[in-house]
């Protein structure tokens, strides 16, 4: 792991150089982290993550360029070595209406949800109608470099965006991912989605309208409804959501019944002179029960404070509080601090137990490429009487 580390380190400052001298752009940040923590032992253990993104592209010829974000770590108890590449994928423009993309992307567009090793073209069409067509194989979970082979975990789909008119969207997507078993293909997950999104009454009010169907299992994947009334000072919004959880038709757990997770949440915010005053109630529907919040915020240039009180399950009542400030000491400096108390019973016990954690830190930037920010963290319940945690992270953004 090491040296590959090395390897792919000299490999990027490689290219750096090289591109410098070159007719091209290299535009990016480069990150260090360093996290102080101690196990269930008080042991102290440290975990340190090094990661790179960074963007090249020819000088005269923006619109090709190179994409990528990776990450190494050395994390854990025991510590161990882990990369990770989040993207890596090169994008090429085939006229001012098409786009092709190929390598190791994030797609969030429908039901095509998720990171893929694959081709994908995107473009418009027409003047109301937009598309994305991909093809490619599942990104490892553990985002290593080394794709999926197409026989473990193909995937391919589309996704369509129709202007009904200047104010109303149709989407439209599909979603198939196979892999083959004993030789015979075999469908793992299917998906076909809708949604219709726009504006009504001079714009003051916003809707948005979801359905996911499982293809294979013949039955809704996601339903969403939501609401929002956009005023000048008053913004309201009423939201339903049911959605089941996503397994593969081959996973252990289709041998149970899986019920789908069910919310309702009304949200209004009103904008007073210079402080914003919002209010949720959010109940959600399990198995054995139902789960009742209400969320009251108080929000300043300064920070937010908030109140949070739970009923249902289980016949508990519990209440929250938490809140954040930041203050601006110098034009380059600022202060963060953060903190929240929750009053809380386990399942099945009637007993209450306090929870108490906060942090403080300072955000300093150095220069316009140079950001440097450090934490102290501790929380204290029922297991630690004092759980101290420390944070360091620097920041280097360049462009050549």
């Amino acid at each position: 792991m090491k040296k590959r580390m090395l390897l792919w380190s000299a490999c990027l400052m490689l290219l750096l150089v090289h591109f410098a001298f070159a007719q091209f752009r290299v535009k990016g940040a480069l990150n260090a982290s360093l996290y102080a923590w101690q196990n269930a032992n008080e042991t102290q253990l440290w975990d340190t993550y090094l990661g790179s993104h960074f963007r090249i592209s020819p000088a005269n010829a923006p619109g090709h360029y190179l994409n990528t974000y990776f990450r190494v770590a050395h994390r854990g108890d025991p510590a161990e070595w882990e990369e990770r590449f989040y993207n890596l994928y090169l994008n090429v423009t085939l006229n001012p209406s098409y786009q092709l993309r190929l390598g190791r992307q994030f797609l969030y567009n429908g039901v095509l949800n998720g990171t893929v090793d694959g081709l994908l073209l995107q473009g418009k069409a027409t003047r109301w109608l937009k598309f994305k067509l991909l093809a490619g194989t599942r990104t490892p979970w553990n985002r290593k470099l080394e794709p999926t082979r197409w026989n473990d975990g193909a995937v391919w789909g589309g996704f369509t965006d129709l202007a009904l008119s200047s104010n109303h969207n149709l989407q439209l997507s599909y979603l198939r991912q196979s892999r083959q078993v004993n030789g015979t293909t075999r469908v793992m997950w299917e998906q076909f989605g809708t949604s219709l999104t726009g504006y009504l009454f001079r714009q003051r009010l916003n809707y948005y309208g979801r359905l996911d169907y499982n293809l294979q299992s013949q039955n809704y994947q996601q339903i969403r409804v939501r609401l929002t009334y956009l005023g000048r000072k008053l913004t309201a919004s009423a939201e339903y959501n049911s959605q089941r959880p996503r397994i593969w038709e081959d996973s252990f757990f289709n041998i149970f019944d899986i019920k789908a997770f069910n919310q309702a949440r009304l949200a209004a915010t009103y904008r007073w002179n210079r402080l914003d005053v919002g209010l949720q109630y959010l109940y959600t529907r399990y198995e054995d029960g139902s789960d009742n919040r209400v969320i009251g915020m108080l929000g300043t240039r300064y920070g937010t404070f908030g109140v949070v009180y739970q009923s249902g399950i289980g016949e508990s009542k519990n209440l929250g509080l938490y809140g954040d400030l930041r203050i601006n000491l110098m034009p380059n400096l600022t202060a963060r601090f953060f903190g929240n108390y929750y009053n809380f019973e386990r399942a099945y016990t009637n007993l209450s137990e306090d929870a108490i954690g906060y942090s403080a830190g300072l955000i300093y930037r150095y220069n316009k490429h140079f950001l440097i920010r450090g934490d102290v963290q501790q929380m204290t319940n029922s297991y630690y009487n004092h759980d101290w945690r420390g944070l360091f992270h620097l920041t280097y953004l360049f462009s050549i």
